[in-house]
């Protein structure tokens, strides 16, 4: 399975302290990780504000990092991105009407549920 974590997601993993790791532990397949572009970018410039969600946006671009995530080029608006992306990726973000536009198309989802647990939708 491959998955696509997008801003809202990686920012929450870290603030809520979930290990990416999770996602293979309830992926039903060996799965890797992809993000966009677009998500390092605006991961990037949060982390140069000095507010608590730039502590986020910089562990989460370690973790990037020390995860191997790859990253998709992408030159769209990220939210387009990763509708056309979930024909073929499962896209982990807790947007909740980009969730539901996904499932429309027929796409899965990977979301923090109750502030402390990965599913998948």
């Amino acid at each position: 399975m491959k998955v696509v974590l997008d801003t809202n997601f990686l920012i929450d993993a870290m603030r809520f302290k979930i290990d990416l790791d999770e996602i293979r532990h309830i992926a039903p397949e060996p799965c890797l990780l992809f993000t966009l572009t677009s998500v390092v970018k605006e991961l990037e410039r949060i982390s140069r504000r000095k507010t608590r969600p730039s502590l986020y946006a910089r562990a989460a671009l370690k973790v990037q990092e020390a995860h191997g995530i790859r990253v998709i080029n992408s030159s769209i608006q990220t939210d387009k991105a990763l509708l056309n992306l979930s024909k073929s990726y499962a896209i982990a973000t807790n947007d909740r009407q980009l969730r539901k536009a996904i499932k429309a198309l027929g796409g899965k989802t990977i979301y923090l549920k109750s502030k402390k647990h990965l599913a998948i939708g």
